[in-house]
């Protein structure tokens, strides 16, 4: 059985402008396995349906800024390039030429690319949504490999570029956030007479608890270690409860074991 795809580009009046011829695939069924469409096929077929529509949006809004908005003039052509965009469903090359401006308004620059008031980023952010959040869950590079076992991403993308794009939204989303604010007593516990200082200071420097957490699947108590400021070591070490040695490690109130 022989399947043909295409993709049909309409105007906004509903008539037909483009038809492309997407993928063709030759499929059997005789066997479970060649049933629908198989992962590789999947791959083919997203990476390709995005690219088309992909360079069709461009095109469309580069038409509307090959004149001069203010007297109509077509503007001249003053140099040929190309721009890559990485997508959820493959990295894609855009043509981005560069425009002279229109003389009828005196204006900063002499030339322009249209494309970049539209790629404000060189990256979908759908894209930087997924690698944060795989990031968020395991490794940079097993989310790597999570991602390009799904998803027809570049080949090239490499456990740098998804670290890069991790941090990114992660300044981003902490700049978001603002200044941190200091909170006060009053302010979390009102005018409570019942709430002293005790609970308060609880909640900004918080205890260990005096009886250890049992494991319930091991049935083993766990030993928790606790943060302290020391006044020969310039960072903050851990230590553990019982009389154990200490040992560098990344700052945080309780480290269960």
């Amino acid at each position: 059985m022989r399947v043909k795809l295409q993709l049909v580009m309409c105007n906004d009046q509903c008539a037909e402008e483009i038809v492309t011829d997407v993928i063709t695939l030759d499929k059997n069924h005789r066997r479970i396995e060649h049933l629908g469409l198989t992962l590789a096929e999947a791959k083919q077929l997203l990476s390709t349906l995005q690219r088309h529509l992909l360079q069709q949006q461009v095109d469309t809004f580069l038409d509307a800024c090959t004149t001069c908005p203010d007297c109509g003039t077509p503007l001249k052509l003053k140099a040929r390039a190309h721009r890559s965009f990485r997508t959820l469903f493959g990295t894609c090359k855009l043509f981005s030429p560069r425009l002279e401006h229109c003389d009828c308004k005196r204006r900063k620059t002499s030339s322009f690319r249209p494309l970049s008031a539209l790629l404000t980023e060189s990256v979908a952010p759908e894209l930087l949504y997924m690698e944060a959040k795989w990031s968020c869950l395991v490794s940079y590079g097993m989310s790597l490999d999570a991602l390009q076992d799904f998803l027809p991403l570049d080949l090239t993308l490499d456990v740098k570029t998804v670290r890069y794009d991790t941090l990114k939204v992660a300044k981003r989303l902490e700049a978001e956030l603002g200044d941190e604010q200091v909170l006060s007593q009053s302010s979390i516990f009102g005018q409570n007479p019942k709430i002293g200082c005790q609970e308060f200071n609880d909640l900004q420097s918080p205890k260990l608890s005096k009886k250890p957490l049992c494991d319930r699947t091991l049935g083993k108590p766990k030993i928790f270690l606790r943060q302290e400021r020391s006044t020969e070591l310039p960072h903050s070490h851990i230590t553990e409860r019982q009389n154990m040695p200490e040992r560098v490690a990344r700052p945080s109130p309780l480290y269960p074991l």
